[in-house]
């Protein structure tokens, strides 16, 4: 065989091997690329796999929760008699850009006792938000001034908080010196029991109280 049909074959043959190296790189890079891709999409693909919300600070009992009424400068001076009130307050992180709904439903127990007998007050309230941007915010209802003097201090205080329909966060307080049931917000032998009352209209939104200025 001939020099140059050696070269002619050899050539070929190294051609072939360089082509076929080259391939089998670019289906790497490919596939590295898309693994790549993939893994890059869950990291920043919003809420996947991530909370939607996250409670900071949930604060519903105890003497660090009564606030006196504000003070507000009139034409004929200040107004006497600040009254304390029950603020109940939820610190929270939201994680989308945008939530549709958020309802907080709140349920508030309250304990006096006369004549040597408990009596217990249930006060409850769904306060409704929308259109809620991702950040730091911070909801709170207030017991009237009344409920605290007539029917008592708070022992437990508990919050389910639901979004666009569906519950994401449930938080409850107590008294330590009181014993309660698991989810007691939810259990008739605490909210239908003989020792409690139902009372309307005490427990109010900030945006209804004297704080919402």
């Amino acid at each position: 065989m001939s020099r140059n049909l050696w070269f002619f074959i050899l050539s070929f043959l190294f051609i072939g091997f360089i082509v076929n190296a080259t391939a089998q790189g670019v289906r790497r890079q490919a596939g590295g690329g898309g693994v790549g891709e993939k893994e890059g999409g869950k990291e920043g693909g919003g809420t996947v796999g991530k909370k939607i919300i996250k409670v900071d600070r949930f604060v519903g009992v105890g003497k660090q929760c009564l606030v006196k009424t504000p003070e507000y400068e009139t034409n004929v001076g200040r107004v006497p008699g600040r009254k304390e009130w029950h603020q109940i307050t939820v610190e929270y992180k939201t994680a989308p850009e945008w939530i549709d709904e958020m309802v907080f439903n709140h349920t508030v127990l309250a304990l006096t006792v006369e004549d040597g007998k408990r009596k217990f007050s249930l006060y409850k309230l769904a306060v409704r938000y929308v259109d809620i941007e991702r950040g730091n915010h911070i909801s709170t209802v207030f017991l009237r001034p009344q409920a605290l003097k007539r029917y008592g201090d708070v022992v437990a205080a508990a919050v389910e908080i639901s979004v666009d329909g569906n519950v994401v966060e449930e938080l409850s307080e107590v008294d330590a010196k009181l014993k309660m049931p698991e989810k007691w917000w939810q259990n008739p032998q605490v909210t239908e029991n003989a020792e409690v009352t139902v009372r309307e209209g005490y427990l109010i939104d900030r945006s209804k109280s004297p704080f919402a200025f």
